[in-house]
C-alpha cells in the first residue's frame, strides 16, 4: 500500500523507445533527397514526431519539420525520405524529436486521486551532414538588377541559401577575393565589392565552411559586350539593396548608359513575367515586375507568385527594409512577443527606432498578425516620410488612407482599412508610394 501511494505521488517517467538509424547521403546540394533507416523513426505519437536539423555545435538550436510537411515524402517506423530545407545549418546534424505522454497522478486532501498527462521528449542525434550553399542570383546593388559583369569598386548581392554566418570565402573562377572586399554576410545574404573587373563570362561560388556550392555564372549578353561608360553615385550605402538602396537611389544623381560594341545606344528591355499566376496581363503585372526588378520580392518554387496570399506584419517591415543592414538598430526591439533571435527582430527594431510603430498597448507587436491596409499605410508613410496634409476625418488612420485613396496608392481606392493586404496590394503601394 506504501509503495502505491509513493508510485501516486512520485510517479517515475518512462523512456520512450529507443531510437536508432543512419542516413545517406550526408553531403547535400538543394534538391537532394535523404533516406533515414532506422527502427522505431515514427516515435510514440507519429502525429507530432519532429524531423530537426541543428549546427554541429550547438544542437538543441532546431530547425524542424513535422511529420506532414511536404519536404518529407515517406515517415514509417523504419524509413524516413526527405529532401533538406533550404535553411539547414551548412554544418549540422540531424536531430530526432519524439514526444510522449505519461498519465501522473497525485492524491489530494488524503482522499482525492487528481490524473494528468504530462508530455515528455527524447531527442536523438542521428548523424552529421554538410549541406553545400546555393546562389540564386546576383544583384547589382546600384541599378537594382540582376548582375551582367563585375565592374572593379562596384557592389554586389549574391542571394541564395546556406550561406552560414561566417563562411570561409567567395571564389571568382578559381580565385578566392580578398575578404576585405566582403561587406556583409549572412544565411542568405553576401554583399561585396569587385576587386577586378571581369569583362567575360565568368562564375562566382560561394564557400560555406561545408563546401563549395553551385557555380553561378556570369550571363554572356547577346548582341555584342556591354560597357559601363559613365556612372556617378552620391550617397549610396553599399551594404543596403532591394526597398532600402532604391530609396537613397531616388536621391542620387545617377547617370547610366549602356552600348553595345558597335556604339548604338540599347534600350532597356522588358521581360515577360516568369509566373504562372501573374501574367504579362495581369492588373497588378507592372507593380509585380517593378517589384521583381528591384529585389523587393520573389515567386515560389513551383513557379507561381500567389499573388492573393497575406502578408503578416513581420513580412511587411521585411519588405521595407529588405537588404539593410543592423545599422539604425542598436538596442533590441522592446515587444514581449518579438525574440532578439528572431529572424524579423531587425526590422522591428529599425522600424520602432524610426517611430514607424508604436505596437500594442498590450506590449505585444503580434508579428504573425496579418497587416492591414491601414497599418501597412501608417508604416510605409512614416518610412519613407511621405508629406500629408491633415485629415478630415478622427480615425487614428485618417491621415494616411485619405492620402492614399485621393492619390491611388492602393489598387482600390475605395478600400477597408482594416483589411489584410495581399502580396500583390503590398507591391502596389510602395510602387506608387516610390513615385511620389
Amino acid at each position: 500500500m506504501i509503495l502505491l501511494l509513493l508510485s501516486l505521488l512520485f510517479p517515475i517517467p518512462f523512456a520512450s523507445a529507443a531510437v536508432e538509424g543512419s542516413f545517406t547521403p550526408d553531403i547535400w546540394h538543394l534538391e537532394t533527397e535523404v533516406m533515414l533507416n532506422g527502427q522505431e523513426l515514427k516515435g510514440p505519437v507519429p502525429s507530432q514526431s519532429k524531423l530537426c536539423f541543428a549546427p554541429e555545435s550547438d544542437t538543441k538550436n532546431l530547425v524542424c519539420f513535422l511529420a506532414g510537411h511536404a519536404n518529407i515524402s515517406k515517415w514509417t517506423d523504419s524509413n524516413i525520405t526527405f529532401v533538406p530545407p533550404k535553411n539547414a545549418p551548412p554544418m549540422g546534424v540531424i536531430v530526432l524529436v519524439h514526444p510522449w505522454y505519461k498519465e501522473e497522478c497525485e492524491i489530494l486532501y488524503r482522499k482525492e486521486r487528481v490524473c494528468n498527462n504530462k508530455q515528455y521528449r527524447t531527442e536523438t542525434v542521428i548523424g552529421v551532414y554538410r549541406a553545400h550553399p546555393h546562389i540564386t542570383e546576383v544583384i547589382d546593388i546600384a541599378r537594382g538588377v540582376p548582375a551582367t559583369y563585375l565592374y572593379k569598386g562596384e557592389t554586389y548581392e549574391i542571394r541564395g541559401y546556406r550561406f552560414g554566418n561566417n563562411g570561409v570565402g567567395l571564389y571568382l573562377e578559381h580565385n578566392m577575393m580578398d575578404k576585405t572586399n566582403i561587406l556583409r554576410w549572412t544565411y542568405d545574404s553576401i554583399i561585396f565589392t569587385a576587386n577586378e573587373s571581369n569583362t567575360k563570362p565568368a562564375f562566382l561560388q560561394v564557400h560555406n565552411g561545408a563546401g563549395r556550392g553551385n557555380s553561378w555564372e556570369l550571363p554572356e549578353v547577346a548582341g555584342g559586350e556591354k560597357k559601363l561608360v559613365w556612372t556617378k553615385t552620391r550617397g549610396m550605402r553599399p551594404e543596403q539593396s532591394g526597398l532600402a538602396a532604391m530609396l537613397l537611389a531616388q536621391h542620387t544623381q545617377t547617370g547610366q548608359i549602356l552600348e553595345t560594341a558597335s556604339g548604338a545606344t540599347e534600350e532597356p528591355m522588358v521581360e515577360p513575367l516568369p509566373f504562372s499566376d501573374v501574367t504579362d496581363d495581369h492588373p497588378y503585372a507592372d507593380a509585380v515586375r517593378w517589384g521583381m526588378a528591384h529585389g523587393i520580392i520573389q515567386g515560389y518554387d513551383d513557379g507561381t507568385f500567389r499573388p492573393d496570399t497575406n502578408v503578416n506584419r513581420a513580412e511587411f517591415l521585411k519588405i521595407l527594409f529588405s537588404g539593410s543592414d543592423a545599422t539604425g538598430a542598436e538596442a533590441p526591439p522592446s515587444f514581449k512577443d518579438v525574440d532578439a533571435e528572431s529572424w524579423y527582430a531587425l526590422y522591428v527594431s529599425i522600424a520602432e527606432k524610426l517611430g514607424a510603430i508604436e505596437g500594442y498597448s498590450d506590449g505585444t507587436f503580434r508579428p504573425e498578425q496579418p497587416v492591414t491596409a491601414a497599418e501597412a499605410l501608417k508604416i510605409a508613410y512614416r518610412v519613407l516620410q511621405i508629406p500629408t496634409v491633415d485629415p478630415q476625418g478622427t480615425e487614428w488612420h485618417a491621415r494616411y488612407t485619405e492620402h492614399a485613396s485621393a492619390n491611388g496608392i492602393l489598387f482600390d481606392t475605395a478600400f477597408d482599412p482594416n483589411a489584410a493586404l495581399t502580396r500583390k496590394d503590398i507591391l502596389w503601394m510602395v510602387w506608387k508610394l516610390t513615385k511620389k
